[in-house]
């Protein structure tokens, strides 16, 4: 069962390639050009930075039974390998792991996926694009969990009110209904 983490993105998702996105309260499918791929939600978790979803991969074209939504969004495919897949999509950040994580942990995990999407990345635009708020701050390096100037970081205060946060998690459950 793979593990679904969705985040606000920090930038502009400037791609001319689409997708068509629809959703219900529990179930979503996203149809690209030559393919499609749906997932049903089994379970949900969410943090301050991000929502992370247990879900079942449904087969090609499969919806539930009500739909609530359907748009068309900005789609850009940023890393893919045997870990999982990270996507630009609208305005938000999504990736799908290929193996399931554990719940207990998921703060945990979503730190791996952030050192996973900063491997192999060069230049400064590309570490901020992908850095979430909480956990990093915008450097040249790495997140390094070890290295005291992060690990010190990691405990200052979050930079967004709470009012922001609950407006980001509001908007991203209209859109993609959670």
């Amino acid at each position: 069962m793979p593990s679904i983490f969705v985040w606000k993105a920090t930038c502009s998702n400037l791609s001319s390639t689409t997708i068509s996105y629809y959703s219900g309260s529990n179930w979503f499918l996203e149809e690209h050009d030559n393919t499609s791929s749906s997932y049903l939600y089994v379970n949900q978790y969410k943090a301050n930075d991000f929502i992370a979803y247990h879900a079942t991969k449904m087969p090609q074209n499969w919806v539930g039974s009500e739909l609530l939504e359907t748009i068309h969004v900005p789609y850009q495919c940023m890393k893919e390998d045997e870990y999982g897949s990270l996507d630009h999509i609208g305005n938000w950040f999504r990736f799908i792991s290929k193996h399931d994580h554990c719940f207990e942990n998921i703060e945990k995990e979503f730190k791996k996926i952030n050192v996973w999407i900063h491997s192999n990345l060069n230049s400064e635009e590309c570490l901020i694009k992908f850095t979430p708020p909480t956990y990093f701050k915008q450097h040249k390096q790495p997140y390094n969990p070890n290295h005291k100037i992060y690990h010190k970081q990691h405990h200052k205060q979050h930079p967004h009110s709470q009012h922001t946060l609950q407006r980001n998690q509001n908007e991203f459950a209209i859109v993609f209904s959670s």
